[in-house]
């Protein structure tokens, strides 16, 4: 397998909906809802960390977590992904959305 899966982070689109890279600018929104291993994000600082830790799982090949965005108005209404399933080609799905 080549890696990271794709040459270019992929982003998809569906009325209304745009699934895209989380960028360090998205995680005020989405400090509430953040989690890596399980383990929730406190501060702003550990949520950076826990999306360089995602952003590395994309570059190994383990794993695509996207942003889930409201076309409409911009707005971050939680992640989605698929998780621990490149190497082994199955794998889960698993999604946070806010309130």
């Amino acid at each position: 397998m080549n890696l990271p899966p794709y040459d270019t982070f992929p982003e998809l689109a569906a009325e209304g909906l745009l699934l895209r890279q989380v960028q360090a600018e998205d995680l005020p929104a989405l400090l509430d809802i953040m989690f890596y291993d399980g383990q929730p994000a406190q501060t702003l600082d550990q949520a950076l960390g826990m999306q360089a830790k995602i952003d590395q799982d994309y570059q190994n090949g383990d794993s695509i977590h996207w942003g889930i965005v409201d076309a409409s108005n911009g707005a971050m209404m939680g992640t989605v992904g698929y998780y621990r399933g490149f190497p082994q080609q199955s794998g889960e799905l698993g999604c946070v959305l806010k309130p």
